[in-house]
């Protein structure tokens, strides 16, 4: 702009342009405060329609006021300008605060609810935004929210008094805009605004809808190709579930959400106000700690904590945590107690975090931790039970035993915990008890070792684990749980291609048997022979009736939920699947494994955005778990994603030694990005390997599938067939084997299997 002054104004600076004028920052010479001038551009003062709509943001704007609302001082002329001072807001607009990621859950319902404070005050006022998208919204230094830009608005009849001069506006609305006009920004349209159609004030509440979604997601929940294409999403299609791309919202949150960008107006919020009092509950229930909450009264829940290593050695960190692990399997089966899964209340192991932040991570009242001293066959135990809200103890006591004791010291301190809660259940069954397989205590101590290496899910710990569980076994054969250990370690190997699967699971069955015969009641040897069901024997429905099995031993067991769930998505049955995955992550919320597992079901299910989620939610817990560095490396190589699929995919690799099924894996991620001479390089080094050491065909399907080779493809699948390889389930359900589709023998693979061929 020539100019440097209109009228009483001195132009400083050009802030903003847009297609109903331009913007510039001003100083207001009567009154020496700072202004926005937005100035109608000289090539459209002649026009009448356009100098008409440019006056009527004016006087909509300046009908309502609202501390919200950007307030609107005078409409001026100088010469052959036109020009409307406004109040200058400092800050950036929300499209640039969105650049930076989505923000904390209650500091997204703060914004929105602001707006929708300042859209409360506009539809009372008979105006209607009909533009609102987050380049019309400033967050001003301060954070505080302004709605700007009412060039588009519509005037509609009020429920209550418009402010001076709406009717006047009324009328001049009816001749600027008729029934079928298209009027607003694509993206942010209502459906009946795109379709123009009549609209009312929830049209305004649609697209908030959008801007919330925005903030939770950091994606727009329809957003196409082109305009045409977004359009027809608004018009037609759902969009993704905003807890597939953001897994903490809460369910108050997402029924909000729902019902905002509802295609039906009548599905919406009925006003501004009934909007407002939703968010309030939604800011009220995302306070709380985002997992599921039992019925029963908060007190009634407890996290057990690792217990700390106090021996001078400090050699006893597998015994620390077998300890804590005994009493969650003991507190799990008292009736109306909620416990904290292994998983989630281990991630605060050897952390100084404050007990009341455990307590709100975690969800519970309550939380034991302890230590353990042993020099030789002495053993020093203490436990305190504390209370999360207040940080104070309700119970401590320390016990000096034998290593032969320890049962006795376990099943002490889980009675008292149930008597500090003062849980009032019926007869002695309120006593808990840890359920036991052996009166042996140094059977029992290498048991103990042997979990804690299985846990750590290496493959050097799955071979250190059996060791011990074959010591445990030794010191007394008849103990069930080392022998479910056993066929545990060993299934983990199979799937994963270590050694040869009819050999891995071959021993896995005759331990998994053995832990059957021996305590046909245990929870434990139930899922491990599921897993071999499932993985390798591929008879779906023994499997999942060995899961059901588990569920009446232990209704709490993770595992049995988590790889249910897994098998369901394999088999066509999503919809059961997602039931399943839920209750295991209400059960272990912070378990990256749990979200790991998800993640590779997602992948099954097609759900690529939601998998990564979880996937990316295990590595926020824990940066180099394995199997969601794998599951990653193909859902974001499906979306696609390729730099972060590789990213992903190569870590894994290195993580794992080279797995020839990472490798695999990670095929897929180069040739989304065009990589193919590494993925032939992947190729020739899975050959070479494959002279000296096992190398899983299915590892070779995967990357002649990522190059397109139908033969080779089909010739190694089959390969993997009969070699029995677990990932083999996968098949049916992973696109990358579409193109493959109509070939007979790649049907007749898949009758064979008894996946889905649909």
């Amino acid at each position: 702009m020539e100019k440097q002054r209109l009228s009483h104004f001195r132009i400083l600076a050009k802030i903003g342009e847009g297609g109903m004028g331009l913007v510039y920052k001003a100083e207001d010479e009567n009154l020496r405060r700072p202004v926005a001038l937005k100035v109608l551009p000289p090539d459209l003062v002649g026009n009448a329609g356009r100098r008409q709509r440019f006056l009527r943001e004016a006087q909509a704007a300046a009908a309502v006021r609202h501390p919200s609302i950007a307030a609107i001082y005078e409409v001026g002329e100088d010469a052959d300008a036109i020009f409307i001072a406004m109040e200058l807001v400092e800050g950036r607009t929300l499209r640039a605060f969105l650049e930076d990621g989505p923000p904390a859950i209650g500091e997204a319902l703060r914004i929105v609810t602001e707006i929708a404070r300042g859209l409360e005050r506009a539809h009372a006022a008979g105006v209607i935004h009909r533009d609102l998208k987050p380049d019309n919204v400033m967050l001003d230094a301060d954070g505080g929210v302004k709605i700007l830009d009412f060039g588009l608005a519509k005037v509609f009849e009020a429920s209550e008094p418009a402010a001076a001069g709406i009717s006047q506006l009324q009328t001049r609305e009816r001749d600027l805009t008729k029934e079928g006009s298209l009027v607003g920004t694509v993206a942010y349209m209502s459906p009946e605004q795109a379709r123009g159609q009549t609209i009312d004030p929830r049209s305004d509440l649609f697209s908030l809808g959008v801007l919330l979604y925005e903030l939770l997601t950091s994606r727009h929940p329809f957003r196409g190709p082109t305009p045409m294409d977004t359009l027809s999403a608004i018009l037609k299609e759902r969009p993704l579930p905003a807890s597939d791309v953001n897994p903490q919202l809460p369910q108050t949150l997402l029924r909000v959400l729902d019902r905002l960008l509802a295609k039906d107006p009548e599905a919406r919020p009925a006003t501004a106000k009934a909007l407002l009092e939703e968010l309030d509950a939604a800011a009220r229930d995302s306070q709380r700690p985002h997992i599921a909450t039992a019925s029963e009264p908060a007190s009634r829940s407890i996290a057990v904590l690792p217990f700390a290593d106090m021996s001078p050695q400090k050699d006893q960190d597998y015994f620390c945590e077998g300890i804590a692990e005994e009493l969650i399997n003991a507190l799990t089966h008292v009736e109306g107690l909620r416990v904290a899964a292994r998983t989630s209340a281990f991630q605060f192991k050897g952390r100084a975090d404050d007990v009341r932040r455990i307590g709100q991570q975690l969800g519970v009242e309550s939380v034991l931790e302890g230590s353990v001293r042993k020099a030789g066959n002495r053993l020093r135990v203490t436990a305190q039970l504390i209370n999360t809200g207040d940080g104070y103890h309700l119970w401590s006591e320390r016990y000096d035993r034998d290593m032969e004791d320890v049962f006795a010291i376990q099943d002490e301190i889980a009675a008292t915990i149930v008597g500090t809660l003062k849980i009032h259940l019926v007869g002695a069954s309120a006593v808990p008890r840890v359920r036991r397989s052996t009166e042996n205590a140094e059977a029992y101590n290498l048991y103990l070792q042997g979990r804690y290496w299985w846990n750590k899910r290496s493959e050097g710990g799955l071979w250190k684990g059996i060791e011990f569980f074959e010591q445990a076994i030794g010191q007394d054969p008849a103990y069930a749980l080392a022998h479910a250990g056993l066929a545990d370690s060993y299934s983990v190997i199979g799937y994963y291609a270590l050694i040869p699967p009819k050999t891995a699971f071959g021993k896995a069955k005759h331990a998994a048997e053995q832990a059957l015969v021996l305590d046909a009641g245990l929870a434990e040897a139930h899922v491990s022979m599921a897993l071999i069901r499932f993985w390798f024997d591929w008879d779906w429905a023994a499997a999942e009736g060995e899961f059901r099995q588990a569920f009446a031993c232990n209704p709490s067991d993770v595992r049995a939920h988590m790889f249910l769930g897994q098998l369901l998505a394999a088999t066509g049955r999503a919809d059961e699947a997602e039931v399943e995955w839920q209750a295991a992550l209400e059960l272990d919320p912070m378990s990256p494994l749990t979200h790991g597992i998800v993640g590779s079901g997602l992948f099954f299910a097609r759900r690529y955005e939601a998998g990564l989620a979880r996937c990316r939610r295990a590595l926020e817990i824990d940066p180099d778990h394995l199997q969601s560095l794998w599951a990653a490396t193909g859902l974001a190589a499906r979306i696609p994603r390729a730099e972060e699929a590789i990213e992903k995919g190569q870590r894994a690799a290195a993580l794992s030694g080279r797995s020839p099924m990472i490798l695999g894996m990670l095929a897929f991620a180069l040739s989304a990005a065009g990589r193919r001479d590494e993925v032939q390089a992947l190729l020739a080094e899975l050959e070479t390997r494959s002279q000296q050491e096992y190398v899983a065909a299915l590892a070779r399907a995967w990357i002649f599938s990522s190059l397109g080779d139908k033969p080779q493809t089909l010739e190694w699948l089959e390969r993997g067939y009969e070699e029995r390889n677990s990932m083999m389930l996968g098949i049916a359900a992973m696109a990358d084997f579409d193109f493959l589709r109509g070939e007979s023998r790649f049907m007749d693979l898949l009758q064979r299997m008894k996946l889905p061929v649909a």
